[in-house]
């Protein structure tokens, strides 16, 4: 994490593993495999990792919310308002990548952290297994370019600057 000096020689204080993160409600938290606190001389970041071998993020949006829909609307809007997501169609988007990233916004809010970042942590190099192009079209919607193991920012909520990472292990 060294091309974006917010990021740059992070001192990692914390990491917890399998991590729950009440969203709206306190039913069907998210569940991050860590939740991480790390900083440096511009702050602290709070940051979540997904790791993935060759399992895809979850339903499609559109999927997810079939049933129970204003359950899941209402989560939905308080998703895209805590990532500071565009206002565009999302229905055929990984439903998994927002509540993933808003966990670290979320988490970041409570901490009073500078910066809140989701890192996807691939075990599989292969774009056609690894389910990357769902990542990227996610992040794409934000206005800005998918780079693999470089931390990219996407966005600021509520004075937090957003930020995801994609990295092959």
């Amino acid at each position: 994490m060294n091309k974006i000096n917010e990021l740059k020689d992070a001192e990692l204080f914390i990491a917890i593993p399998e991590f729950k993160v009440c969203l709206d409600n306190k039913k069907a938290p998210s569940q991050n495999d860590i939740l991480g606190l790390c900083s440096n001389e511009s702050g602290l970041t709070v940051f979540t990792v997904e790791s993935k071998v060759h399992e895809d993020f979850d339903e499609l949006v559109k999927d997810w919310n079939k049933n129970d829909y204003e359950s899941k609307n209402n989560r939905l809007s308080f998703l895209l308002e805590r990532i500071a997501y565009p206002n565009i169609d999302v229905s055929n988007l990984r439903y998994q990548l927002f509540h993933r990233l808003a966990s670290a916004v979320i988490m970041a809010e409570k901490f009073h952290a500078k910066n809140a970042l989701m890192i996807v942590q691939s075990f599989e190099a292969n774009d056609e297994l690894n389910h990357y192009s769902d990542f990227k079209d996610f992040i794409e919607n934000y206005g800005v370019f998918s780079e693999k193991e470089t931390p990219i920012k996407v966005a600021k909520y509520n004075g937090i600057d957003i930020y995801v990472l994609w990295v092959n292990s």
